[in-house]
């Protein structure tokens, strides 16, 4: 009986550490999938910005040597390009946000099944308490009829 409770509290420990572990795990996971997108996403936006600075450089020399009326065509053409990307750059920030809620969501529900999963446990020991309680008072009711 003895051996099976400290079997049971072995057990008990590794799926408490097991749990852990995995928590970790799913963190840092998390951490590095939400890293790489923004680093991805932050590196498109300053490609996006750099190709824009070099197409305005790119008007400014060829505005001495082309007509006014190219390059205020050229301009026009910019200006509409930044506002898209402004554009893109706001629909990223949202999904950013999406994706942070989404974050907060899933810390949420995995506190939740650690409460949870604490609560069962609790539940569990109770029940082992009261089981060998159970036994121990068997088996004196046992050896009492076998004395009678």
């Amino acid at each position: 009986e003895d051996i099976n409770s400290s079997q049971l509290a072995e057990l008990e420990d590794d799926i408490q550490q097991q749990l852990g572990r995995t928590e970790e795990r799913v963190r840092n996971e998390e951490r590095k999938k939400m890293e790489g997108v923004m680093a991805t996403m932050q590196r498109k936006h300053e490609d996006e910005v750099a190709d824009l600075h070099a197409t305005v450089d790119q008007l400014l020399k060829n505005q001495a040597s082309s007509g006014l009326k190219e390059s205020k065509e050229e301009v026009l053409k910019l200006n509409n390009q930044i506002t898209d990307l402004l554009q893109q750059n706001e629909q990223l920030r949202g999904s950013l946000l999406q994706a942070r809620t989404h974050i907060s969501i899933l810390h949420s529900e995995l506190d939740k099944l650690k409460n949870i999963y604490t609560d069962q446990k609790a539940q569990h020991d109770r029940e082992t308490e009261e089981l060998k309680k159970m036994v121990v008072e068997y088996q004196s009711y046992a050896s009492q009829i076998q004395i009678l």
